[in-house]
């Protein structure tokens, strides 16, 4: 059996914002997915990736745009969820520079 060095307090609470910060980018994913997903619905196609974001936004808070207006309530409500979900990424960034690099995902 391997002998493994106990933490400190320190490296804990940094694995665990690496882990919190994780979970919240997988939630923006879903999120992502689920407004392009409906939109799709009423034709609304935009390419993927959270760089085109701003493109459902603004689709969903458009007033002129051809969506029901429960439908619009709820994916107003997704979008609300995802600029909290946004905010609260960049916030852990700031206090953990450097600790998200390494979820990104290597290009073969």
């Amino acid at each position: 059996m391997r002998c493994v060095s106990v933490k400190s307090e320190e490296q804990q609470a940094s694995g665990m914002t690496f882990r919190a910060r994780d979970l919240l980018v997988r939630q923006r994913t879903q999120l992502i997915n689920a407004l392009q997903g409906h939109l799709a619905e009423f034709g609304e196609v935009v390419a993927q990736g959270p760089s085109h974001v701003s493109k459902l936004v603004a689709y969903v808070e458009a007033a002129d745009s051809p969506l029901p207006e429960t439908a619009r309530q709820a994916l107003s409500s997704l979008v609300t969820i995802l600029g909290f979900l946004a905010d609260e990424i960049d916030r852990l960034d700031r206090r953990s520079p450097g600790a998200h690099g390494k979820t990104r995902r290597r290009s073969a």
